[in-house]
């Protein structure tokens, strides 16, 4: 029952000429029906999941190897995340965090990111530039 969000979908709009990708704890198949299900799949240039590294969350080889695909410096980039090991690995990468609210997690869990959002309504490519 997944659905396109509309707010999602402007953020990505409005970050297209930034460098993006998936980095997940899930089964790469996993992530890939996800984001076709809600149409961004060709929003980000690369997909990492589970079977792409070998040490998982909190520890930051799953960022780490994203940005050196992607050909970025780990302190260029900005992780979305909402759990608490998701926050801890992209820390431990040196990367900037933003952590996203939901049912499923508390401001407590939370609170090591550089910021935190209830959705992507609060966050633009201003204040996402700001924070590298």
């Amino acid at each position: 029952e997944l659905k396109p969000n509309p707010v999602l979908l402007n953020f990505l709009q409005e970050t297209k000429n930034l460098k993006q990708a998936v980095a997940t704890s899930s089964h790469k198949w996993r992530a890939l029906e996800m984001l076709e299900i809600v149409g961004i799949q060709n929003k980000f240039e690369l997909v990492l999941a589970a079977e792409d590294v070998q040490k998982h969350k909190p520890h930051p080889e799953m960022f780490l190897k994203t940005a050196q695909k992607l050909g970025v410096k780990p302190e260029e980039c900005v992780v979305f995340e909402d759990t608490l090991h998701g926050i801890e690995a992209a820390k431990n990468a040196g990367m900037k965090c933003i952590a996203l609210k939901t049912n499923f997690n508390s401001e407590e869990q939370l609170e090591k990111a550089d910021l935190m959002v209830n959705d992507f309504s609060e966050i633009n490519l201003e204040k996402l530039t700001s924070l590298t």
